[in-house]
Formats: structure tokens, C-alpha cells, sequence
């Protein structure tokens, strides 16, 4: 079974979720809520599940499936928790059981309100364990980026505060070699500027620390940046520049933070999200990043499994339009990624993502979907390629109780010859949720 990974890994994600599930007995005051979760059995047929060019083989997968959005807010608690994921058995046994998909989690307790905040975050996903081989359950290995911490503020007069905050992490492989913990100290100093606008100078120490130095070593790395945030009726906007300093692997690297995240409703039922920025990252921070802009996946993410730092240039654009009887969602994400040593990994990668859907009655909603993503690693002077398409259709048999059925052609190409495949999947799906 391939749902194993370390118990540092399970408790971290127990933690998490605990966490963001609790609170609401305990504070019941001022509560907010909002749920949106569902449940559901199916089956899945495909013609070439190891993906191969050759020697293709079929099987079909049964699987339980739990996904989840959920939000609380109380007096003195805040909580989040996002969740697609599924357990899946192959009754061929091609591959051995497995769990896909992702979970997030954070909660903020206020022990000691707008004095001292503890925060739990928690991101727990799949990515590849060869980048260059075509997504399988063989290529899939579990990625958790487990985090704690207290933030201690301090007012400084009407408008001003000072935030201290200490965090403790702990990032869990799978399979590659690369788990380590991180310990981060920082500062922040933050000035009301208008009644929804925030500007803050800030900086932090953060030190990370293998369990395993064969193929790494420690680094640290520091950072200072001023933060800009605000929040209009439509529309938000942060953005951070400063500078930053990476010391390790026998030299030191430093290089410009720019960010950028920007929201804009578009009407009553349609929103446009922009980031982007330049900055140093590594794999558990894309992992990160990824899934507080694209949301949890049930696919490989496309962090890589690496242990050193890298520079990281990214745009990621989504809208979604939301109409009375059609929704439309498409995304556009670019990224090139350089190493400070293990450069066999630099590449370039571009995905691409459609949706439409169409509510043709009361009960009945069909969908058609594309993608497309290209990754070029360039000391490899390889290209890897992955196109997909295909469509659905749902019936809402009564309250509560949804069937679906769907349909997806998946083509892979390359420079490698391993790399090429078709596939044909047919899934069927049935799900109880109670909105």
C-alpha cells in the first residue's frame, strides 16, 4: 500500500485538520461558518495505465472519496480546511493501493487575543519522484510541509504594531532523500495607512536543516521586504519587494523579491486572480505556493523533489465566469526555476488550463475541459509534453445525491522515448454532499 510515508507525516496532517475542525463548541460566540464538503464511490477504467508506449495494459480502479472546503471563524479562533483526495484500489493489481490527492490545513488560536496568535499549517500533496517520466502511481511519492509557530504582537500607539513570530517546520519525502526541518525567526513592523491599506517592513532568518547531508547541506536563508496590502469593495492587492540572501553549499547567493497577488471581482459571480514575482524558493515552498493559488489537485503537483534552493520567476492568471447557466474557468501558469546546484533540474514550464460547463436543466449540467503543460529542462536539452481532453456530464438524482460520468484522452510526447503514451479513462462516479 502506498499510503505510508512516516508517522511524522500523519500526525502533522492529524494536527492540522484537528485543529482546523475544532473551536466551534468551545467558542461559539461571533462564529462564522461556511461548509462545503461531499463523499462519494466510483469506479474508474483505463486503457494504459502505466502510461507506456508499449506493452500498454488496462485495468480498472474502484475508490472512496472524501473533498472538503471549510472555513470557521470565532472569537478567538480562525480555521481553513481544503481537501480532495481519494483512497483507490486496482482490481488488476497493477499497482499496489494508494491515497491521492492533497490536504491543507491552518488555524490561528488567539491564546491571548491581539497579543499572542499560534498558528498550524499544514500542506500535504503528491509530486513526481522522476520529473522527466510520465505521471503513474510507481512516479508518485507524498510531499507534507507541516508548520507551528507563536506570533507575539506588540501596539504601538493607534496605528502601529510590531509582530514577532517563531516558526518551526517539518518537511517529510516519501521516497527522496531530502526531508529536513526549518526553524524561522522574524520581524515585522506594520502601519495602518487608510482604513483598508497596511504597510509593513519586515525580516527573517530562516535555517534548514537535513536529516540526511549525502546528497545536500544546510543552508540559511534571510530575507527583508517591504509588505504593501489592501482591500477595496472588488478587489485586493499585496505586494512585497526587498532582498535576499541564501548561505550554504560553501558559497552565498542573493538576489531581488518582487511579489504580487491581485483579485478583481468581475460582476456579481466572476473573479480574476493574478501572481506573480521573482524570489528565492525550493520544492516545499512551491508545493506551498501552489496550492493557495491553484487549489488541492488530485495530480502530482508540480514541485520537484529537490534539496537545494532555487530562483523562482513565476505569472499565474485564472478567471472564472460564472453565469446563470454556464461557468467558464481557464488558468495560465508560467515558472522558470534555477538551482544553486543540482542545475540538471533548470527548466522552464508552461500550463495551461480550460473549462466550460453548462447547465442544460434543473438536474442535468454537462462539461467539457482541456490542458496542456510543457516542461524544458535546459541543461538536459529535454522537453516533455502532456495534453489532455475530454467531458462530463452529471444528474442530480435527488436531494443531496449526485451521479457523474466522464470521459478523458490523455497524450504525452517528448524528447524521450519513454516519455510518449496515449491513454483513454472512463470514470463513474456517485456522491452524496448536503448543499
Amino acid at each position: 500500500m502506498n499510503v505510508s510515508g512516516g508517522g511524522d507525516r500523519i500526525r502533522a496532517v492529524a494536527l492540522a485538520v484537528a485543529l482546523a475542525m475544532a473551536g466551534t463548541h468551545a467558542f461559539a460566540q461571533q462564529q462564522e461558518q461556511q461548509h462545503d464538503w461531499s463523499i462519494g464511490v466510483g469506479a474508474e477504467y483505463s486503457d494504459n495505465i502505466s502510461r507506456s508506449a508499449a506493452d500498454e495494459q488496462s485495468d480498472t480502479m474502484v475508490e472512496l472519496d472524501v473533498r472538503a472546503a471549510i472555513a470557521r471563524q470565532t472569537a478567538r479562533l480562525q480555521s481553513t480546511l481544503s481537501a480532495d483526495g481519494a483512497y483507490r484500489e486496482y482490481l488488476q493489481d497493477t499497482y499496489d493501493s494508494e491515497f491521492i490527492g492533497g490536504v491543507y490545513g491552518l488555524a490561528q488560536l488567539a491564546i491571548v487575543p491581539q497579543r499572542l496568535v499560534w498558528a498550524v499549517e499544514d500542506n500535504f500533496s503528491q509530486i513526481d519522484v522522476d520529473q522527466l517520466a510520465a505521471e503513474t502511481p510507481d512516479n508518485r511519492q507524498n510531499l507534507n510541509y507541516f508548520t507551528t509557530g507563536p506570533n507575539l504582537i506588540f501596539a504601538i500607539g493607534s496605528r502601529m504594531r510590531l509582530d514577532l513570530h517563531g516558526r518551526w517546520s517539518d518537511v517529510d519525502y516519501e521516497t527522496s532523500p531530502f526531508d529536513n526541518r526549518r526553524y524561522l525567526g522574524g520581524v515585522s513592523l506594520e502601519r495602518t495607512v487608510g482604513p483598508t491599506t497596511l504597510l509593513s517592513l519586515n525580516a527573517t532568518h530562516q535555517a534548514v536543516e537535513f536529516d540526511d547531508n549525502t546528497f545536500t547541506s544546510d543552508y540559511d536563508t534571510q530575507q527583508y521586504f517591504l509588505r504593501w496590502s489592501s482591500e477595496a469593495s472588488r478587489s485586493t492587492l499585496t505586494a512585497d519587494m526587498g532582498y535576499t540572501t541564501v548561505r550554504g553549499f560553501g558559497g552565498t547567493s542573493d538576489g531581488m523579491i518582487a511579489r504580487a497577488g491581485f483579485t478583481r471581482r468581475v460582476g456579481a459571480r466572476s473573479l480574476f486572480t493574478l501572481n506573480l514575482g521573482t524570489e528565492f524558493s525550493d520544492s516545499a515552498e512551491i508545493l506551498r505556493r501552489s496550492q493557495s493559488t491553484r487549489g488541492i489537485v488530485r495530480s502530482n503537483e508540480d514541485a520537484l523533489a529537490a534539496a537545494d534552493p532555487l530562483r523562482a520567476d513565476y505569472a499565474d492568471a485564472a478567471l472564472r465566469l460564472d453565469g446563470r447557466r454556464i461557468a467558464i474557468v481557464t488558468r495560465v501558469r508560467w515558472r522558470k526555476e534555477s538551482h544553486e546546484l543540482q542545475t540538471l533540474l533548470d527548466r522552464k514550464r508552461l500550463s495551461g488550463e480550460l473549462s466550460v460547463s453548462r447547465r442544460v436543466s434543473p438536474r442535468t449540467t454537462v462539461q467539457l475541459r482541456t490542458g496542456y503543460e510543457k516542461e524544458d529542462f535546459s541543461v538536459l536539452e529535454t522537453e516533455v509534453n502532456d495534453w489532455w481532453a475530454g467531458g462530463g456530464i452529471s444528474w442530480r438524482l435527488v436531494r443531496g445525491i449526485q451521479v457523474r460520468l466522464d470521459y478523458t484522452h490523455f497524450v504525452g510526447s517528448g524528447d524521450i522515448f519513454a516519455r510518449d503514451y496515449d491513454e483513454n479513462r472512463v470514470a463513474f462516479r456517485v456522491a452524496y454532499s448536503p448543499l
